[in-house]
């Protein structure tokens, strides 16, 4: 298996029976940005030298409205996947009264109405 675009697997052995039965390891790809697109590819049945050498050919790319991801598919056919991103919501602006406005300290020239003046 082969993920990105950037981040790590994590593994964790069962260390008892954590299903009626069995005991079930955990193996995950843990995203350096965990909220940006990411992909992982599987090529059951390869070697690790393989899996090293097909994970070298895949490509990850990432527009504003579509992510598109090639690797080697099915007997080293190139395989394209071209995935539609969410638009975010676009969220009305929250009106905040001032009296709402407070903190639990504060310098005299800076008080607390200053966090919506507009003035970075």
């Amino acid at each position: 298996m082969a993920a990105g675009p950037a981040g790590c697997f994590s593994y964790q052995a069962a260390s008892s029976y954590n299903r009626a039965g069995a005991a079930e390891d955990t193996l995950q790809f843990m995203a350096q940005d965990p909220l940006g697109p990411r992909y992982a590819v599987w090529f059951p049945g390869k070697n690790a030298s393989e899996t090293l050498s097909n994970a070298a050919l895949i490509t990850w790319s990432v527009s504003g409205t579509h992510a598109l991801l090639t690797f080697p598919g099915w007997r080293g056919n190139p395989a394209i996947i071209i995935a539609p991103l969410p638009v975010p919501p676009a969220y009305p602006p929250y009106a905040l009264p001032i009296q709402f406005i407070t903190a639990s300290s504060s310098q005299s020239n800076y008080p607390p109405i200053n966090v919506i003046d507009g003035d970075l």
